[in-house]
């Protein structure tokens, strides 16, 4: 028997004469039913999504990442010792304004640090800040990826 387009002759035999070769893929999937497929799919689902939570859970901070973290909980340590201190909001930021930053993106995010820190009613010492704003920061990082 030679080709067809309906038939697939593989040395000399069809298989699954009268069935185009397209679907021949087709009737497999098909014989396995609703309910066995269903569980197929979910299976595979299962094993996609515990897959990408085991990546993410295992993703470490970059080293930009963790300098922008440090940098940021300096800032914020130094606004709570102004803080505790009694420096007023405005005699914070005129010393954040008169300080030389590297990089243009450092002074507006060090303003924004200093009146977020002013604004929470925290009192705790500005070790602590420094802490929490870290280990805050990393947290976010990671998970923002």
């Amino acid at each position: 028997m030679t080709p067809t387009r309906h038939n697939v002759v593989v040395e000399g035999t069809v298989l699954a004469p009268g069935v185009p070769s397209d679907r021949q893929n087709r009737r497999l999937i098909k014989g396995l039913g609703g309910d066995r497929m269903r569980l197929v799919y979910c299976a595979l689902a299962c094993l996609t999504l515990s897959g990408l939570a085991f990546s993410a859970q295992a993703r470490n901070a970059t080293e930009n990442e963790r300098y922008l973290c440090r940098w940021g909980s300096t800032i914020a340590g130094g606004a709570q010792a102004s803080k505790l201190s009694g420096v007023t909001r405005y005699g914070a930021r005129q010393k954040l304004q008169a300080r030389k930053f590297a990089k243009q993106w450092m002074r507006p995010m060090a303003l924004r640090i200093t009146e977020q820190t002013y604004d929470s009613e925290s009192r705790l010492k500005p070790d602590a800040v420094s802490k929490v704003y870290y280990e805050g920061c990393i947290q976010h990082e990671v998970a923002r990826r």
